[in-house]
């Protein structure tokens, strides 16, 4: 449910938590943009209590063995809903991501290169990160143990909870979010927050295990871009004690050929030090 607050009443919220509606999203970052405050409907917010797993998904559409990474997440959305937050990372230098006639939709982003370089390259693909654990040595899992490594980490007590709340602006076509986290136990280490957009629901070719071309497949979970760069903005830092909080809101203008209503926000919770990721969550833009 979707509602639209008054210019006092959306201030209210942002003083609540300590947000200054004046700001705007620093630069460097990507297509930083002044809300609208006035003119924002505001989503329902959520408030974890649970443990959630964060997958990245490097994948591309000329890959014909990703579809079976696919499969798996599909399975666990099933049995785990939204405490399961994939994100597609679909990069050129894999080799699997690049665009002609067969295969027209280009899914790459210069985010999804970055991740790519980053964090790897992985070798081969499908391939990914579950949490990002075990970085910088052994970071890369088969997407065949991505369940049994989820449901470890789900039995897991959460290190840290999201508190966010989605908004969105129709005239300007921007999408905000507000968030809080707060550390659900002491942490040595100081935590970053880093935030990104999906999209779903996009039908294009898709090269499938037995060699045929799918042209009707979906692609869900397509990383299209990260407002504040791929590692985000220091949150809590080093030495925090259980209860700490930081909040802080993060907006972006989604350009035409985006489809709002697939949109979502996923906000990510990580180790400075080491990147495993804390805590995650994914909202609908819209």
């Amino acid at each position: 449910m979707r509602h639209k607050l008054h210019t006092w009443a959306a201030a209210c919220l942002l003083a609540l938590w300590g947000i200054s509606g004046c700001d705007t999203v620093d630069q460097p970052f990507k297509n930083a943009v002044n809300v609208d405050w006035a003119s924002v409907v505001y989503g329902d917010t959520v408030r974890q209590t649970e443990s959630t797993v964060y997958i990245e998904d490097f994948t591309g559409h000329t890959c014909k063995n990703c579809p079976k990474a696919t499969k798996v997440l599909v399975k666990l959305d099933s049995l785990y809903g939204d405490r399961v937050v994939p994100l597609a990372i679909h990069a050129r230098s894999s080799g699997f991501s690049n665009v002609d006639t067969s295969y027209p939709t280009d899914f790459s982003t210069p985010e999804s290169e970055s991740l790519w370089n980053y964090f790897g390259p992985p070798i081969g693909l499908p391939n990914g990160m579950v949490q990002r654990a075990d970085y910088p040595n052994n970071q890369w899992k088969s997407y065949t143990t991505w369940q049994t490594r989820a449901v470890d980490f789900l039995a897991e007590a959460p290190e840290a909870l999201f508190e966010v709340v989605p908004g969105w602006n129709a005239d300007g076509r921007q999408a905000v979010l507000q968030y809080r986290i707060t550390a659900a136990s002491a942490r040595t280490n100081p935590v970053h927050v880093a935030f990104y957009l999906t999209e779903s629901g996009i039908v294009s070719p898709q090269l499938m295990p037995d060699n045929t071309r799918n042209r009707t497949y979906t692609h869900n979970h397509v990383l299209r871009a990260a407002p504040k760069g791929i590692l985000g903005l220091s949150a809590l830092p080093a030495n925090s004690v259980a209860g700490g909080t930081f909040s802080g809101w993060v907006a972006y203008e989604l350009p035409g050929g985006w489809n709002a209503s697939r949109v979502d926000w996923i906000a990510v919770a990580y180790d400075a030090v080491t990147y495993e990721v804390l805590q995650a969550v994914a909202v609908p833009a819209l």
